[in-house]
């Protein structure tokens, strides 16, 4: 007998709300201190693989922020105006061919937009943008 394997659909929540526990665990932390440390996760600056601008051929441009590779892979992707305004959050979790989205809303959403505000504040969306006017 074999055991299926779930879907990616099927184990979305639980990844996002596992996910979404790190990263406010790891904001929370910055927010006092920006050098701050968690044992098992790190450091804010230091969580995930990357952020860059992917501009897909058939959808929109969006900010990933890129949290694991491989199988499975997560990442968080803000889709942003021209003027650098996010207009909507989405966690994807993606295995060997198969994959979800979910839209980010409620608190979880609030606190990726705070998230998202000081990257901007920073100048980082500024050069995000300039980056995908070029490509």
């Amino acid at each position: 007998m074999t055991t299926k394997q779930k879907k990616c659909a099927d184990l979305i929540d639980g990844q996002l709300r596992k996910t979404m526990a790190d990263v406010r665990k790891l904001w929370r932390l910055y927010q006092k201190d920006p050098e701050a440390t968690d044992d098992r996760l790190g450091n804010f600056n230091d969580y995930g693989l990357s952020l860059a601008v992917v501009n897909p051929e058939d959808g929109p441009s969006y900010v990933q922020w890129q949290l694991s590779w491989g199988g499975p892979s997560d990442e968080f992707r803000f889709y942003m105006n021209s003027l650098g305004n996010c207009y909507s959050t989405e966690y994807v979790y993606m295995d060997w061919y198969d994959g979800a989205k979910k839209l980010v809303l409620g608190e979880d959403r609030a606190l990726l937009m705070e998230i998202f505000e000081d990257w901007k504040d920073c100048g980082s969306v500024e050069a995000w943008i300039e980056q995908a006017k070029a490509e």
